[in-house]
């Protein structure tokens, strides 16, 4: 996922983080039968794997004024709505609280009953939007990846079935397979209701502490809670958000539009000085700000939601990435 959704409320992972972008648009393109070359992109886009299946229609991305951006032509069949924790789309991940960067994403898609038994290439496409400090307006990227299957006639090989049952996560994540017993075609909902959550994100309870008194700005709690080193200020949080009894909303000096709730004994004003991130590609020595150091080899050590730059193992290095200097990683000395 590489931090690209939203964490559920209950995260408690500090080495977790949202970076979620918005105006997602997730399709599965495929190929004709037996392809001699690679299909070019315009191929790709005439054969949306929903529309094939009968279930959408004009979903080509290229067309102006096309269905594509409908849930009926994404990935699953289901759209993520920007700013939600609706585990739909790209976003569903349901162990995505587990590890952000690492967490597998998935999505479901029926094969159609016209696509004879041969060889296809199929291409997952992925088209979302930014908003970064230092660009003017939205940035907007596409992201691709092509791969190789086979069909088979029905009833030639055993197969390996779906996965079956209730995700196991934090997030209002259902099976995805569900979706598709809900339509007809033509990608319309049947009359039969769709099924409630049965996994909801828990919601911690609200206390009667107050910490945001730390933050540079207090701003208006909402009624959500986070646990303990959960997000507790993002840029697309209306209001900050509370945190638990005996922890504070500490906002990260450089960015202050971030914060998380830290334990009030170890939080500190976020207009305390702090020591500027390095220019060069790594630091020239390994960190010492800690006596004992509890960051794992190629674990964050910096990133721009914690206050100081995290220490790294023996013969580990805090390596900033050139580009975005306010991440960083525990790489090996040596490497």
């Amino acid at each position: 996922m590489k931090n690209h959704g939203v964490l559920p409320a209950s995260c408690a992972n500090q080495q977790s983080k949202t970076d979620a972008g918005l105006d997602d648009d997730l399709w599965l393109f495929v190929s004709a039968r037996d392809p001699v070359a690679d299909p070019s992109q315009s191929e790709f886009f005439s054969r949306n794997i929903n529309e094939v299946a009968g279930l959408a229609s004009d979903c080509d991305p290229s067309k102006p004024d096309s269905a594509a951006s409908t849930a009926a032509c994404q990935l699953g069949l289901e759209k993520h709505a920007n700013f939600e924790r609706d585990c739909k789309g790209f976003l569903r991940a349901p162990r995505f609280c587990d590890s952000s960067g690492e967490a597998m994403g998935t999505g479901c898609w029926k094969v159609p009953e016209t696509m004879n038994a041969g060889r296809y290439v199929g291409q997952w496409y992925w088209r979302t939007s930014f908003l970064r400090p230092d660009a003017d307006n939205l940035q907007t990227l596409s992201y691709q990846s092509c791969f190789d299957f086979q069909v088979v006639p029905a009833g030639t090989t055993a197969g390996t079935p779906g996965t079956t049952g209730v995700p196991d996560s934090d997030l209002p994540c259902t099976n995805n397979v569900l979706a598709f017993a809900d339509v007809v075609r033509g990608g319309e909902p049947s009359t039969r209701p769709a099924a409630e959550p049965t996994n909801a994100a828990r919601t911690a309870e609200p206390t009667d502490a107050s910490p945001a008194t730390l933050s540079a700005e207090p701003t208006t709690l909402s009624a959500e809670a986070v646990g303990p080193w959960g997000h507790c200020a993002m840029p697309s949080f209306v209001n900050e958000k509370r945190c638990p009894a005996n922890y504070a909303c500490v906002r990260w000096a450089g960015s202050p539009a971030y914060g998380r709730c830290q334990p009030v004994e170890a939080a500190e004003p976020t207009n305390k000085p702090t020591t500027p991130p390095p220019t060069a590609e790594s630091s020239v020595e390994p960190s010492s700000l800690e006596t004992s150091c509890s960051t794992k080899p190629w674990e964050h050590c910096a990133d721009p939601l914690l206050l100081e730059e995290l220490c790294c193992p023996a013969s580990y290095t805090c390596v900033r990435a050139p580009n975005s200097p306010a991440y960083g990683r525990c790489q090996p000395s040596t490497y």
